[in-house]
């Protein structure tokens, strides 16, 4: 594997932080009051647990509704796009977004960030896709290039700005994209051929993008053609790894990138063949002979090679790896790091605390991410003709696994395990006229799992009931039943709440079937959804 180094010394960044300070970036306008477009009242039946300060969104295409804690901030209608503005780095979610539909504003749109409070602070004339990077709030083109370069990249269609200054850090014209990392900028910009009509599709559009990496006070350090910049946080299991890394993928020919890099803008080191980030710090690489290195890139100044596979790494636990086996019989490998044991796997599951890995061998191991220690080791007695699998860790006490026989994936059997072995084997409703439908996790809370089991309803409606671990129904008739994401996992609703619609009411329910914050289905006024039909 190359590696090649570029080095922009701290010192140099330091001085080039001072300067722009005090030199050359424009101030912009200040925010200008915005009334919302409905209003908006404090829910009476607000429950005490979400009074955690953390914002948090209930998404409805016809009108979404943030809240901090307990306290509504934003009632939406249903042409405006809600978004929460965080650093994926960070353990707080300071901002939100919303954008609007406005024919005064040259694109139709506007759009403006609000704080904690409700509290307008910057405002802008079209939308964005809005990222957060320490005190720089990055404003990329809304569209994908793929779907935007039938016309020319406008400036200001990516901005990048200061909020402790409300400085605005320059810019190419041209730039639709930017990945910010320690004070230097990757614009991606688009370079459309003025041979092109407005409106006719670029068919070559991977050959006329550039990369210019450059510092607060505009002043280019690199530049790359048929080159894209990313931030590592748009892949999943980043945890660990640092602001630091960036990825470059360059293109030769076609619409798929012929090689990426990730390139530190600190050390300047570079490792060419990345492959994808598997958690932990760690990432897998393709070496130019075929083979997949398992990278730290987190625990030292420098990259260390954990481990070299066959197969591309996809989860990676402290002792514990996952590799893809596809093309054979079985579509995982399992590598003990400890032991040197590998063997093949039926399935396994992975969030940002557990990786659950069921083989076929029996064996169902669920590890913490983070120190790789063996939460779960239990034996799981195969069914008659088994021949697939389904896992899920659920929480850290249980992990779920559903046994499919061959030829007959419609009635899997269901089992729940913890550290010591078998809790029980969940039967499906024999009252259900067309057997199994869904069944998958749902929440966990107190030492306690939930389930949601989805099954046919009347008027050809799914219906959900809400199970506990030993497969007693809690909740029965559910017409929505899921798990909440909180944009970066940290504001996810209070422990054993999920997302739920019973009657003409939706919001965020607990197990025993008590509101922490709901709204009327009849709020909207509109009703694509058919949200008023009764079930």
């Amino acid at each position: 594997m190359k590696t090649t180094l570029f080095r922009f010394g701290r010192t140099a960044a330091c001085l080039t932080l001072a300067v722009a300070l005090l030199t050359g970036c424009s101030l912009l306008p200040a925010a200008s009051p915005r009334k919302d477009p409905i209003p908006v009242e404090q829910p009476s039946d607000a429950s005490a647990a979400l009074d955690d300060g953390k914002l948090r969104i209930l998404y409805d295409s016809n009108g979404s509704t943030v809240l901090c804690g307990s306290k509504v901030l934003h009632e939406g209608r249903g042409d405006e796009t809600v978004a929460l503005v965080y650093d994926p780095a960070e353990s707080d979610i300071p901002y939100y977004w919303v954008a609007w539909s406005d024919n005064s504003s040259p694109s139709g749109r506007r759009s403006a960030l609000y704080d904690k409070t409700g509290a307008e602070v910057l405002t802008f004339e079209q939308d964005h896709s809005v990222t957060l990077s320490g005190n720089y709030l990055v404003l990329n083109q809304t569209d994908a290039l793929e779907f935007s370069c039938d016309h020319a990249v406008q400036p200001g269609d990516c901005q990048v700005i200061d909020l402790t200054t409300r400085q605005e850090i320059p810019s190419p014209d041209t730039a639709y994209q930017c990945v910010v990392s320690n004070d230097l900028f990757a614009f991606t910009c688009y370079e459309r051929p003025e041979t092109l009509a407005d409106g006719e599709y670029d068919e070559d559009m991977y050959q006329h993008v550039r990369m210019v990496l450059q510092d607060r006070e505009g002043n280019p350090l690199r530049e790359e053609d048929r080159c894209t910049a990313t931030s590592l946080s748009t892949q999943n299991n980043t945890s660990g790894i640092s602001s630091d890394w960036i990825l470059l993928d360059f293109y030769t020919d076609g619409y798929l990138s012929q090689s990426s890099t990730l390139s530190n803008t600190v050390t300047g080191e570079e490792l060419d063949g990345f492959d994808q980030v598997c958690g932990n710090g760690a990432a897998s690489f393709r070496t130019e002979d075929g083979q997949y290195q398992l990278i730290d890139l987190a625990s030292t100044e420098q990259s260390e090679v954990l481990a070299t596979f066959d197969r591309s790494v996809l989860y990676y636990a402290p002792g514990a790896v996952v590799c893809w086996n596809a093309g054979n019989d079985y579509r995982y490998q399992f590598h003990d790091l400890t032991t040197g044991e590998m063997k093949p796997v039926y399935n396994v599951d992975a969030d940002d605390k557990t990786l659950a890995v069921y083989a076929t061998d029996g064996t169902l191991r669920v590890y913490d991410r983070a120190t790789g220690a063996i939460l779960t080791d239990v034996n799981v007695d195969s069914v008659e003709n088994q021949d697939s699998a389904q896992v899920w860790a659920v929480g850290e006490d249980y992990a779920l696994v559903m046994l499919y026989p061959a030829g007959d994936h419609s009635k899997p059997t269901i089992r729940l395990y913890d550290a010591q072995g078998l809790v029980r084997q969940l039967a499906i409703s024999a009252s259900t006229p067309d057997g199994y439908y869904y069944f998958a996790p749902l929440t966990t809370t107190d030492g306690h799992a939930y389930f949601r089991y989805g099954y046919a309803g009347p008027n050809g409606k799914t219906l959900y009931d809400v199970l506990d671990e030993n497969g007693n129904a809690v909740l029965k008739g559910l017409a929505l039943c899921y798990n909440y994401y909180g944009g970066n996992g940290l504001n996810d609703l209070p422990a054993g709440a999920f997302m739920a619609r019973k009657g003409f009411y939706y919001g965020w329910m607990t197990p025993d079937g008590q509101w922490l914050y709901c709204r009327s289905i009849f709020a909207s006024s509109t009703d694509e959804h058919g949200y008023g039909d009764l079930i």
